[in-house]
Parts: structure tokens; sequence; C-alpha cells
């Protein structure tokens, strides 16, 4: 006993307490930089224990070291309560003391946790870079979709208990497939990790889930209270941060499926970041079904990757489970425009709109939006586009579809489409890997003529969308605007072996590199005898009309006649399409013998059955008004106007049919244009076709020269000329051969009108550039047109001379 109070009084003497309290809180310092490198570099859960134990071990050492430099019992001043020491015995004793307070120096203790931390230091280090076998392989192949579902915590009625565990394979079952994310197998989980681990903590349930290859991890709880469930789940990503938390609750066992998908649901629609994922998000929150969830994320993922009739189909099975999944239907109606489903993309849209009421009011804003888009109201569209972004200006879906309105129907009102692009690249600010603005952009570089930024755009396209067929378009794209032989011949050869779907892609391409030549090579592919009869008659239609705009109308009737070999008795007289579309270009117009021909065959043809559609965007029957229409142009052509107005009365006292937009009002206005024009009246022609709306829905002009309207916005133009109002007709000339393939026969002409008007308003380099585009158009015209290259290059001639030359 007496010892022991010899000793605290030693203790109460020398500095212990303070050398304890200063290595702890040493300790505690270096034990939290521990855990964040241990969290920074990924390592095992135990690193830090492993310092724990050294810290532990350390203490005694610190203590004893203290004690002795203080020098220890009977070291130091004499004190009276101990007995006095035998000379020998203490020399030996301070021989002692002193080889001791040597060994335990403050300076050796503070060398040795240099050293050790250094040991901890040098090991964590050979683990992070070195790893261990096939734990340090996955840990650097994680994926960022690839989810593992722990075990989960209980607490309640054992009867429950199964849940704990239960919960990883129901949840990794709700959650796989759910857009990009990917289950991690549950029977392989729950086999490495041990049955008590519903006890997991972060750390240890980051460690397994890298196992697995798992960037993202699920922890939970099951509460059960009086035979009610909850269950709570957090997701957490590869550093171990909780990214977000959800619960749901089942009033008895038999919820308990209903229960994990609500959660399912839940943890997709809190998840996701930035304003791109938030249709997403939304949809997670107004379908109550799991399966309708999963089936529309897949569509957005098969969109993202250009697989867009796999898009359609997956949100078919969104809508066929949850038959009033607004959101589903919306982008049903979007990926349907990129494969010509006319039809499914007009009733989807509408039904967007029926269902739009579990909607917050900015999602419903879009689908009206989108509605109006496809009934061709374009200026509605675009003023609730525009509304939205007033109040939403992160809003990528409102950025992207008001590029959509402004690329696409500013050709139909007198506009140009490249004023798109302040919108497209808006939407490459918000979200980079949005593809489509993507190629609206390259289109829009190809028309510009910059070639940097074109290959550029195509490059990135490549990397967004390597698998799609549509970069075969980007590609042809590229290869007409730049002049690349070596690719422009890789790109006919693919066109043999592509579907004719992504043939007039290319085609369209070819257009809008101001290509016609390509156009017409391109098309040709279309009319070789392995391609389907539907092909063939397109082909022929393409070559006649690139035929047209290369200045060959004879090569344009070659290709109708043998068009017209492969029509069958209910088919359309095919020369109505191109009659139609080159009638506000008298040069191109067919002979006065050919005519009454055409005449003819309009008499005796009965559309009361309804003609074979040649395009697919004809699904609409407009064949009686059509008819009505090209008899009033081969009449007038005919110098018979009188008959042309009865035409028109006729078309007039029609019905419109549902889904045809402005067009049959649109075609009589027309008409009736072409007649005041016919008798010289300009200001009564200017007034009918200033009637003309054009508000169809942009797929349809995409796809049928009937819709596209061509001759009429060409007409447009004439008459704004005729009229003195140049600045207006170069707008029109531009719009109306700057677009769909269609406008073909349109695109020298407006280039040679467009050089006398800048001629005429004083501006040499502008008509220079436009008389140089015609010249190159019509290199070879028929010999009839001869004339006119002549009189164009006479003109170019004398805007490139310098003063006082000859």
């Amino acid at each position: 006993m007496e010892r022991f109070k010899q000793l605290v009084r030693e203790l109460h003497r020398r500095s212990l307490w303070q050398v304890l309290a200063i290595y702890l809180v040493g300790a505690w310092i270096g034990y939290e930089v521990i855990q964040a490198l241990t969290e920074g570099l990924q390592l095992p859960a135990w690193f830090p224990a492993l310092a724990l134990v050294l810290f532990i071990i350390g203490l005694p050492v610190v203590l004893a070291t203290a004690f002795v430099q203080e020098g220890g019992p009977g070291v130091g001043p004499a004190d009276p309560t101990l007995m006095p020491v035998e000379g020998e015995k203490a020399v030996a004793t301070d021989h002692e003391r002193h080889v001791l307070r040597r060994r335990l120096s403050w300076g050796n203790v503070f060398r040795a946790g240099v050293v050790v931390f250094a040991l901890w230091g040098v090991f964590a280090a050979g683990w992070h870079l070195l790893g261990s076998g096939e734990d340090g392989e996955r840990r650097a192949e994680l994926s960022a979709t690839a989810v593992a579902v722990m075990p989960f915590t209980f607490r309640g009625d054992a009867e429950y208990a199964y849940l704990a565990e239960g919960m990883v394979d129901l949840l990794s079952k709700a959650l796989d497939g759910a857009g990009e994310l990917r289950a991690v197998d549950a029977h392989a989980l729950l086999s490495r990790v041990s049955s008590g681990a519903g006890d997991l903590g972060p750390s240890r349930a980051r460690e397994v889930a890298q196992h697995f290859g798992a960037g993202l991890f699920v922890l939970g709880n099951v509460i059960e209270a009086g035979g009610r469930l909850r269950i709570d789940a957090a997701l957490y990503d590869a550093s171990g941060e909780q990214q977000l938390a959800v619960e749901a609750t089942a009033e008895e066992e038999r919820g308990v499926f209903e229960l994990v998908d609500d959660l399912a649901r839940q943890l997709v629609a809190a998840g996701g970041g930035g304003d791109a994922e938030r249709l997403s998000r939304i949809a997670a929150s107004t379908t109550g079904s799991l399966d309708a969830l999963k089936a529309y994320l897949e569509g957005q993922r098969q969109f993202r990757t250009g697989q867009y009739g796999e898009a359609v189909e997956a949100y078919q099975q969104a809508v066929a489970a949850d038959t009033a999944f607004a959101l589903a239907y919306y982008r049903m109606s979007i990926a349907a425009e990129w494969v010509g489903q006319l039809e499914i993309g007009r009733e989807a849209s509408e039904r967007a709109v029926r269902y739009a009421g579990r909607l917050p009011k900015r999602e419903q804003r879009l689908l009206e939006a989108s509605l109006a888009l496809r009934r061709g109201d374009a200026a509605e569209a675009e003023r609730l586009y525009s509304d939205v972004i007033a109040v939403y200006p992160e809003d990528v879906e409102a950025w992207h579809e008001l590029g959509e309105v402004l690329f696409h129907h500013n050709p139909l009102r007198g506009r140009s489409f490249t004023e798109s692009r302040a919108a497209f690249e808006r939407v490459l600010e918000l979200d980079p890997g949005k593809v489509s603005a993507v190629f609206h952009l390259a289109r829009i570089a190809a028309r510009e003529r910059s070639y940097g930024e074109l290959d550029s755009l195509v490059t990135r396209a490549a990397a967004l969308q390597p698998e799609s067929e549509r970069m075969l378009e980007l590609t042809a794209l590229r290869a007409f605007t730049v002049g690349d032989s070596a690719e422009r011949r890789s790109v006919v050869a693919r066109a043999r072996h592509a579907s004719s779907q992504v043939v007039s892609t290319m085609i369209n391409a070819a257009f809008f590199a101001d290509e016609l030549a390509g156009m017409r090579e391109i098309a040709g592919t279309l009319t070789e005898p392995n391609r389907s009869r539907s092909d063939r008659v397109a082909g022929h239609m393409y070559v006649a009309w690139t035929s047209s705009g290369l200045g060959q109308p004879a090569a344009a009737e070659t290709e109708l006649s043998m068009l017209e070999r492969l029509l069958e008795p209910d088919d359309l007289p095919v020369d109505q399409l191109s009659l139609g579309m080159l009638s506000a270009w008298p040069h191109l117009a067919p002979s006065r013998d050919r005519l009454e021909e055409i005449r003819g065959e309009l008499l005796g043809w009965d559309p009361g059955t309804g003609p074979r559609p040649l395009s697919r965007a004809d699904a609409v029957i407009i064949a009686p008004h059509l008819r009505l229409f090209l008899l009033g142009i081969v009449s007038l052509r005919l110098g018979d106007d009188d008959t042309a107005l009865e035409y028109v009365a006729g078309l007039e006292g029609m019905d419109t049919p549902t889904g045809s937009g402005s067009l049959i009002p649109d075609l009589a206005s027309t008409l009736r244009a072409l007649v005041a024009r016919e008798r010289g009246r300009i200001d009564a022609a200017l007034s009918s076709i200033e009637k003309v709306r054009h508000e169809v829905y942009y797929v349809l002009a995409n796809s049928s020269p009937v819709y596209a309207q061509s001759a009429s916005r060409f007409l447009r133009a004439e008459l704004l000329a005729a009229a003195g109002r140049p600045e207006e007709a170069i707008g029109w000339y531009e719009a109306s051969a700057s677009f769909f393939a269609f406008d073909a026969p349109n695109l020298a002409p407006s280039h040679l009108r467009r050089a006398e008007l800048y001629e005429e308003l004083g501006d040499d380099e502008r008509a220079r550039l436009h008389y140089a585009r015609f010249l190159e158009l019509w290199q070879e015209p028929d010999p009839e047109l001869l004339h006119m290259v002549e009189s164009a290059r006479h003109a170019l001639e004398r805007l490139t001379a310098e003063p006082g030359d000859g």
C-alpha cells in the first residue's frame, strides 16, 4: 500500500497528466488524418483500425518515457519520507536509470512515431497502387451505373426478419433495368458478406460494392411495429458519400412488393442531376407502375444512343403498363418522328396532353407546345417554348424544341433555319451529350461552309453515338460539304446497303451541302434492282428532282418515264408530284403535249378509293383535293385560266381532312395566286399567296413534296420581287430552296434571282457569290437553258472586272 501511495504522489508531482492529454490529442488528430487518407485512397475499412491499435500500443510507451525522463521514484530532490539507500546499490540503480533514460528519450519516441506512421503510409500506398489481386482490378473498373443492394438492418417481430436479406433480392430486381442501372447479383452478394452483414456500415458496404465493380450501393432499415412495415433506404456513391434517402410504408406484409416498387421509383425519381434528367425524375414520380418506369427509362437510353425505332417500342411498352403515362407518350411522339412513324407520333402527342394533369405546370406547357408543333402551328409552339425559357432559362428540353421549331419551320415562314443556331448551342452548354443538337448544328455548319466546325461536330457525334445509323448522314454531310472524293465514294458505296430511310437522310445531307450531283448519286442507289418497288419509285423521283435542279429537265422526264413503269393501277399519276412542285418555275415545266397527256390521266383517275401513297408521309388521304389542284395547274399552263378558277372554287368548297393542317386552303390560295399572276394582276396575286399559312407538321414537309409546297414558297418570292420588295423576296428565295430535298429544282433559280436582286440593290459582293453558285449548279444544262447560263456568266464577269477594264 505504501508503494502505491508513493507512486500516486510521484504522478501528481510529475507532468504525466499533461503528457497523457497531449498524446491523446495528437493521437486523435493522427487518427482523423488516417481516416481521411483511407477515404481518399479508397483503402479497406480495417486500415483506420490498424492505426488505432498502434496508437493504443504507443500509450504505455509514452507514459513510461515521461516517467523515466522526470527521474522516477527516488530521483531528484531528497524526499524525507523515503528510506536512505546504500551507496553501491544506488550507483547501480543510477546507471540502469541512465541507460533507460537514454533509450526512452523523447527524441527516440518521436523518431519511433515517425517510423511507425511512415510504415503505415508505405503499406497504404502499396495497397493502393498494387491492390490485392482481383479486388484491385475490379476497383479500377467501377461502374457508375452498377448498384449493390446490401442486406438491410431489421428491428421488430422475428416473423419479418427475413426481409433483412430479402430486400437484397427484391430491391435488386426492382432497380435492375431502371434506365441504365444494373444491379449486382443478389445471390453472389449475399455469399460475399457474412450472415450478420445486416449491420454493415458505409465503409464495409463500399468495400463489398467495389468487389463487384459497383460504383453505387444501397443501405437501409426495415422496421416492423404491429404488423406495419416501414422501410428506408439510402443510396451511396463510390466514395461512400450518401446521395439520397427515401422511405416507404406498408400496412401489412402483403404490401411488401408494392413497397419495394415504391422505394425503387423514389430512388430513381430523387436520383440524377441537372435539368437534363428532369423528365426522367418526373416520370418516376408520375407513374404508379415500376414496369412502366423501367420501359420508359429503357426508351430514354435507346434514344440517347440513336436507336430511335427501339426507343419507340420501349415507350409503347411503358404506356401499355400505364395507359395514362403522359411523359412516355410525349417521348414516344419525339422518337417516332425520327423514324418517320407519323401517325404514331401524332396520336402519342395528343394523348400526352390528354393525360398531362398529373404533371407540373412547366411540363404541361412543354407538352402543349409539342402538340402545337405537330399540328403545324409553329408560331404558337415558338411562343410556348419561349415562355418556358423565360421562367426556366436552364430548361434543356424547351431550348431544344425551340431549336426544332426554328430549324424546321423557318423555311416554311420565309426565314432562315440558321436562326436556330443559338438555341442548339445553348442546349449543348447545358447538356453536352445531347447529340440531336450536334446533328442540327452540323447541318448549319455545312450550309455556312464552316468546314472546321463541321468536322468537329461530326467527330463529336461519332463519340456520342458510334453505333447509330444516323452517323452515315453526318458522314455524307461532311463528304459532300468538304469535297473529299475518297470519303464521298465510301459514302455512296455504303448507301447501297443502307435502309431507304437512312438513304433519305443522306440525300438531305447532300442537299444541305448544296451538292445536287452528290444528291443524285445517292438517290440513284435506291433505283437498283435489289430495292423494293416503293424504294425504286422514291429513288427515280429523287433523281428526277435533282436532274431538274441541275438544269436537265430532259433527264428528269426520262426518270419519270422509268418510274411510271413501276406504278400499279391504284397509284397516283406520278407527274402530279413533279408538276405541283415545278409549277412556279416555267423554265422547267413539261411541254404542251405532255401537259395534255397529264390532264387526260388526271381526268381519268378516280381517287375515291384513295391512292397508295408514294411517300410514307401521305397517310392523310388528300387525293381528291390534290387532283383538283393539279387539274387547275394544267389548265392554267394550257392557257385556260377560267377553268383553273373553277377548280379553285371546287377546292375551296371541299372539307379539310383531319391532320392535313392548312394544306388544302394553302393549295387553293396558291392556285388563285397563279391565275392572278397569269392575268398580270401582281397585287391580287401577292394578296392571295400571303394567305398561305404553311401550317403543317414539319415531318410531313420533310417527307412529302405535296406538304413541302416548294412551288408556293418560290412563287411568293417571285411576287414579292415583282411588287418591288426585294429584301423580302431574297428571304423567300432562300427559304424556298434551302431546306427540303424537294426544293432541289428551285436551288439554282433561287441563286440566280438573288444575284439579280443583290445587283439591283448595289451589293456586288453578294451578287457575285450567287451568280457563281448558279453557274456551279448548271454546269451542263439542257440546250434550251444555255441562254440563262450565258447571261449569268456575263453578269459575273461584269461584276468581277476591275474598274476601267474593257
